[in-house]
């Protein structure tokens, strides 16, 4: 391979690099088996040549490339490799631009990871990490070797680091892995709260192991590519529809990171897994024919509240505060008009503002740096009333039914929201 031709220097691509995602291939080959997996008919990693790739990837950022994705299919198979890659990217990358890689989390050494929390600029990796599955019937059903507790450290101690974001695959379909065994698999992979987590389905690919043994577990899928599965033996095609309705909401509330604070007090509090809260959420949106339909950010707060009033949340209250909490935090501009109607009238919000005029420093010392005159405060700050003290749970994540409001200043530049939480007591009582 080292007598290869570059195919990353074409003339006619340099002015679109920008604009999207570069792909980057610096080995060939897997050293694993996954009956799945394409790679698993190839014997052995073979690598091109380390020096010309280095110079592709610097001819690549000069050029305006700003997301690069290396399709290695196991990026860090060999520690001395990743390693001399990752401190050549630390030391060469321009700013803005984006590696991404797909490694085996289970085989990551700590000191590695440790390596990249401490030298990494924050934003610049991105990991992949094939999950998959964590039945273990499954996983020597078709040739995989994973240790899920080794993984979970990587992930953990990534996570920790606060310096790369981990996107988590699993496959809906694999052998013997029914619709409870998935929820299963679901539930255990949330549990590490990844930054995204993709749901795909089971592709039986021309010449895999899987493909060859369809019969051997029923295997029902399209004889044109993408070639997914329909159903097997343990997965009927209603399961899929079922999971394919969890797909959509996940991507939707949880890839998208628009109601995170909302999204883990469904899941811890009110609902039996997180598996169930995306469940029954998905069946529903499916149900109101929202799929076929697009949406605004707002739709996407009304229809999640649409939803927990059809249950009949007994916490709907808490639930719809933390929902203003999350809008309001993931707001660069303030918003013309809120999705709810006003907890509070003209006349309360120029009480609690003459309150804060007065008496700044009731919102500490960060409200008061900023100095705000009555013209601004009324010009760059929202107010709304929360049935639970907000200080108390940005504090600690616990809900005290503690009424309290919440000012949202939204920085004039665009550079986001700050949330401030203000007692409801003493000289406000309203």
């Amino acid at each position: 391979m080292k007598s290869l031709p570059t195919p990353y220097r074409l003339e006619e691509d340099r002015g679109d690099l920008s604009k999207r995602v570069t792909y980057i291939e610096t080995s060939r080959g897997c050293p694993f088996s996954c009956q799945f997996c394409l790679s698993s008919i190839e014997v052995g990693v073979r690598y091109f040549d380390r020096e010309k790739i280095k110079e592709d990837i610097r001819y690549l950022m000069a050029n305006g490339a700003k997301t690069i994705k290396f399709v290695d299919r196991t990026f860090n198979i060999s520690r001395s490799y990743a390693m001399e890659m990752f401190q050549f990217l630390i030391d060469e990358h321009h700013p803005g631009v984006v590696f991404q890689f797909e490694i085996t989390a289970d085989i990551m050494r700590p000191e590695v990871i440790q390596f990249l929390n401490d030298n990494a600029p924050a934003g610049l990796f991105r990991f992949e990490i094939g999950v998959q599955s964590t039945n273990d019937h499954t996983n020597d059903l078709v040739m995989r070797r994973q240790n899920f507790e080794k993984l979970t450290r990587t992930v953990t101690m990534v996570k920790e680091g606060q310096k790369i974001d981990q996107h988590l695959d699993l496959i809906a379909g694999l052998p013997e892995e029914d619709y409870h065994s998935f929820r299963k698999t679901f539930n255990d992979v949330f549990e590490l709260r990844p930054e995204e987590m993709q749901l795909g389905f089971l592709k039986m690919l021309r010449g895999t192991g899987l493909r060859i043994r369809a019969d051997e577990h029923q295997y029902i899928y399209s004889e044109h590519a993408p070639y997914e599965i329909l159903g097997n033996n343990v997965l009927s095609f209603d399961d899929i529809v079922r999971i394919k309705q969890v797909e959509d909401v996940l991507e939707k509330y949880w890839n998208d990171h628009r109601m995170d604070h909302t999204t883990e007090y469904l899941v811890k509090t009110v609902f039996q897994s997180p598996f169930d809260f995306f469940q029954d959420f998905g069946t529903y949106w499916d149900e109101q024919g929202w799929s076929r339909i697009g949406h605004q950010l707002e739709d996407l707060f009304r229809r999640l509240q649409q939803f927990l009033a059809y249950r009949e949340s007994a916490e709907l209250k808490n639930i719809i505060g933390l929902m203003k909490l999350d809008y309001f935090m993931n707001q660069k501009y303030k918003p013309r008009k809120p999705w709810w109607e006003a907890s509070l009238d003209k006349n309360g919000r120029k009480e609690i503002y003459e309150y804060i005029l007065n008496k700044p420093e009731q919102l500490g010392s960060s409200f008061t740096a900023l100095a705000l005159n009555e013209k601004e405060i009324h010009k760059h700050t929202l107010l709304e009333a929360l049935p639970f003290d907000l200080e108390t749970y940005l504090a600690e994540g616990t809900i005290v039914d503690k009424p309290s409001f919440m000012l949202a200043y939204f920085d004039p530049s665009g550079k986001g929201s700050t949330i401030f939480p203000l007692s409801k007591s003493g000289s406000i009582m309203l």
